[in-house]
């Protein structure tokens, strides 16, 4: 295709042109990261501590800190004998109540539960999509 400014481009040239901003079109696109439009496509970046998903959209958290079982006067207490990530602490079949230092209460049901555990308590999704006992999570 020969080379035009957009004064004198064919409309069929400047339509493509125009790049679609996915990060604006799609506000959700990176879960847990944030979106960087690039021409043609899109990048997520993960913070420190996470880790991009195989199709490059959302940001798994792989940091790992204690897993309270208890919440009380607002406070954790009570963790667990091990250290963990979120949403192995959040999401499985008996979660904790609280991760982190500082603690964050983990979700109950809802926007941000499915957001940390899609496939709900059992399940947690990463790098191989297992479920609790170790064995792969169906298709």
């Amino acid at each position: 295709m020969p080379w035009c400014d957009r004064l004198d481009c064919p409309l069929t040239v400047l339509f493509f042109l125009a790049d679609i901003d996915e990060c604006e079109e799609e506000p959700n696109i990176c879960l847990f990261g944030s979106c960087n439009n690039t021409p043609g496509s899109f990048q997520c970046i993960c913070q420190p501590g996470f880790v991009l998903s195989d199709n490059g959209r959302r940001c798994f958290d792989t940091r790992q800190s204690f897993c309270f079982t208890r919440f009380d006067a607002g406070k954790c207490s009570v963790p667990k004998a091990f250290n963990t990530t979120k949403d192995k602490c959040c999401c499985s079949t008996m979660p904790g109540e609280g991760w982190g230092d500082p603690c964050d209460l983990c979700p109950q049901e809802g926007v941000a539960f499915h957001a940390l555990c899609p496939y709900g308590h059992g399940t947690i999704i990463g790098k191989g999509n297992t479920r609790e006992g170790g064995y792969p999570r169906a298709p």
